[in-house]
């Protein structure tokens, strides 16, 4: 009986095609925007994530603002990164102080300097002037393409660049050699570094278009102020990273006088943190999504309900010939479950190729999981079932000599 009323389902659904279209057309839209927020969001996240890690597991960050609060066993409890915009108090006594610390390889101050970047007399969009040590392709887990590194006590006007400002500017030849202004000065190329996989620091900027000099330039560029707005540490592949961290915290807190302005947090806390954070937009926006499923669920009962009124006259001869009220709640409420599963793998398949579409022509990567295919055409079905409950009952429970009067 189950299997006649699946094909006569089909045979209704597809004997008004526009019409069962355009019942389904909320499910199709209410699926494909829940699977393409949910695998934008999950794919950001695993990009995110990568970019974390290629900066190296053993990398720990100090950052302003007490944006994290632990435990006493040191885990974190509470996140604020509004605390982190304020002002920074992180100084080079911090660097030296850390640097002392047994285990750890490279220490980098990262201050941004303000200023326009030319290329001959044309200004470079979107590029960030960066102050730091020559610590600083270790502390990151990067290597220089071509060209070196400048040294720590370097105030001379060198400077090494980002890839992608080397492939702009340069048209593939090599940087090495060539002038570029910053703030009105003439700087000499020293080196390239190799593409960040990552193409965000830890908290800053895109470091592909990064401009990098020494901090002591950086501070005459800025008349002696030093604002740093991240130090960047590494560590030995074998040390203890939670007791670094603690003696980090123990090092700056005693710096600033024990004011708590300043955040120490390890590479596979920013992890969990940005896991977190990816999972509530995540799921917040999913869910304002989801009321269009809401939607194509009252458009399925609407129409199931216009339908049952049409076939009123069938239902009282599918009676008379002794089909029972389950019979009949049966075959109306597998049409609804039907018709709603159909718009589910529509939208999966429109989902699937918007997807592939914004990970084709963006940066962006989209994580189509099957678990959540199989999610979303579970949900529509399910959705079939609730709005398809009703129609179906009212169906059955027609009286079948004034269903066959019915014209």
């Amino acid at each position: 009986m189950i299997l006649e009323n699946i094909r006569l389902s089909f045979a209704v659904i597809f004997g008004a095609k526009l019409r069962s279209l355009l019942t389904m057309l909320g499910i199709i839209i209410g699926v494909s925007s829940v699977l393409i927020i949910i695998s934008m969001g999950e794919g950001v996240k695993n990009q995110v994530t990568n970019s974390i890690n290629d900066l190296g597991a053993n990398l720990i960050s100090v950052t302003p603002g007490q944006s994290v609060k632990r435990n006493d066993d040191g885990s974190i409890k509470e996140v604020n990164f509004a605390e982190g915009f304020g002002t920074s108090t992180l100084s080079e006594a911090d660097v030296e102080s850390i640097r002392d610390i047994e285990s750890v390889e490279a220490v980098a101050p990262i201050m941004v300097v303000p200023g326009t970047v030319k290329n001959s007399s044309e200004e470079v969009s979107t590029t960030t002037i960066i102050a730091t040590n020559e610590q600083y392709p270790k502390a990151l887990n990067q290597k220089v393409a071509t060209g070196a590194f400048f040294k720590d006590d370097s105030t001379g006007n060198t400077a090494v660049i980002g890839s992608d400002i080397a492939d702009e500017e340069f048209n593939g030849v090599s940087a090495v050699g060539k002038v570029i202004t910053l703030r009105s000065e003439n700087f000499i190329i020293t080196g390239v570094l190799e593409k960040f996989e990552s193409a965000f620091g830890v908290f800053g900027p895109d470091l592909n278009r990064g401009v990098f000099i020494s901090i002591d330039k950086g501070k005459q560029l800025t008349n002696g102020v030093v604002s740093i707005s991240e130090i960047d540490v590494s560590v030995q592949a074998d040390a203890d990273s939670n007791a670094i961290v603690k003696q980090i915290d123990e090092a700056v807190l005693q710096n600033h006088g024990g004011e708590r302005d300043f955040s120490v947090i390890k590479q596979d806390e920013i992890i969990e943190i940005t896991d977190q954070i990816f999972s509530v937009i995540t799921s917040f926006v999913a869910a304002i999504a989801g009321i269009s499923l809401f939607v194509g669920g009252i458009g399925i009962m609407n129409i199931m309900l216009v339908s049952v009124t049409e076939r009123t006259k069938e239902i009282g001869l599918r009676k008379a010939v002794g089909a029972t009220n389950w019979h009949i709640l049966q075959q109306f409420l597998i049409e609804a479950v039907i018709l709603s599963a159909i718009g589910g793998l529509l939208g999966t398949a429109f989902s699937y190729l918007v997807v592939q579409g914004i990970s084709a022509f963006t940066d962006l990567r989209g994580s189509f999981a099957f678990s959540t295919v199989l999610l979303a055409l579970g949900v529509s079905s399910g959705v079939g079932i609730v709005f398809g409950i009703a129609p179906a009952i009212k169906a059955a429970r027609k009286n079948p000599i004034d269903s066959l009067r019915h014209e």
